[in-house]
């Protein structure tokens, strides 16, 4: 019996040793798996350096310090907050990125169990600037635009324009109709009205001819040909409307433009347009001369057969028209507002139109007798001054 007594004290003493030596031991691995399982965060604030305002949708880039491995990442919200969670024990960097920034690396970071958490703070990002060539952007203008209430020709697309005058570019305009005085109709109907620049052009007692003769081509943008004229032309009476529209330079600063042209018979053309915009205030002034001779030749001849004799009429005529005409224009124009300019304008025009022209009519039998000799000469000049 005693020796069972003490066996049984010796077994019972085994196991409580085994069990007070193993309790550490369970304790310290209990104490590394906690370490192992500790996970770190990462937050901070992305900002616009130069406005110090929020950058929504910014990429934010987690790499692992040592071989710059991707661990995590994510973008920052409408505050331009992000928040990285689940990081690993380790040294770490990340990189942001957002378009039209320039790229940005914060180094050093940190996470161990003394700082699971590490705020960056504010991270400012600097905006991107990317010098481009610069570009030119051409556009051309149709000819012929054909709008509801009326039809637009661009004078500048039509090469009358170089050295004719108003009317050389009426002549190549569907609709319109110039006779040899340079006299216009509109469909038929010379009961049309002519504007310059929407407004009456103030020389009403001269015909649409000379009217037009007296305008450059090369000073003309554009020519409106309304049909259909509504309340605001005051169209009562005409069947149509021709609105001449003049090259307005919107340019600040001195700029201008001049030309020469010439051609056979003495016929030349200068111009020249110059203009000065500051702010509000624009100056302009302009001088046109055209000069030309046009020479004409004619002959016939007619043949009179009756029972009592055979007669015939031989004419042969020359004819010489020159013109030289001259205008100035001058003025200021002051802009009010978006809608609204005061101008003040000065127009001067001097028009010189000479017709030399001669006959021969000779009227022989059928001996060949002369029946009849007639000589004539005529000349007439016009003078327009305004």
């Amino acid at each position: 019996m005693r020796n069972k007594f003490i066996f049984s004290l010796l077994l019972v003493y085994s196991f409580t040793f085994i069990s007070v030596m193993g309790q550490p031991a369970g304790s310290g691995s209990s104490k590394m798996a906690g370490a192992s399982a500790m996970s770190g965060k990462l937050t901070g604030l992305l900002v616009d350096k130069a406005t110090k305002h929020p950058v929504e949708y910014g990429s934010v880039a987690l790499f692992r310090q040592n071989d710059s491995t991707l661990v995590g990442g994510t973008i920052s919200n409408a505050k331009g907050q992000f928040t990285i969670n689940d990081i690993a024990p380790g040294r770490y960097f990340i990189r942001v990125q957002f378009m039209g920034f320039e790229d940005l690396l914060v180094k050093g970071i940190m996470i161990n169990p003394r700082t699971p958490s590490v705020d960056l703070g504010e991270l400012a990002l600097s905006a991107s600037a990317t010098a481009i060539k610069g570009v030119e952007v051409v556009a051309e203008r149709e000819m012929m635009i054909n709008n509801l209430d009326k039809k637009i020709i661009n004078v500048d697309k039509n090469i009358a324009a170089i050295g004719g005058s108003a009317v050389d570019v009426m002549q190549t305009i569907p609709s319109v109709t110039v006779d040899v005085d340079g006299n216009l109709s509109l469909r038929g109907s010379q009961n049309i009205t002519i504007l310059v620049d929407g407004k009456p052009s103030g020389l009403a007692e001269l015909s649409s001819g000379d009217l037009l003769q007296q305008i450059p081509a090369s000073s003309i943008q554009s020519i409106e040909i309304v049909t259909n004229p509504s309340v605001r032309y005051d169209p009562e009476g005409t069947s149509g409307i021709i609105n001449i529209v003049l090259k307005k330079r919107s340019l600040q600063g001195f700029n201008g433009m001049a030309s020469v042209t010439g051609g056979t018979n003495g016929s030349y053309n200068t111009s020249l347009n110059l203009n000065y915009r500051k702010d509000r205030v624009n100056v302009f002034a302009g001088y046109d001369n055209r000069v030309g001779t046009f020479k004409g030749t004619g002959s016939m001849l007619r043949t009179t057969v009756s029972d009592e004799f055979t007669a015939n009429l031989t004419q042969n005529e020359t004819s010489e028209f020159s013109r030289n005409m001259q205008s100035l224009n001058t003025g200021m124009d002051y802009k009010l507002n978006d809608r609204n300019t005061l101008t003040f304008n000065f127009q001067l025009r001097d028009m010189h139109f000479d017709n030399d022209g001669s006959r021969i009519s000779l009227s022989t039998l059928q001996t060949g007798d002369t029946s009849r000799y007639f000589f004539r000469t005529s000349n007439s000049s016009r003078h327009v001054n305004s």
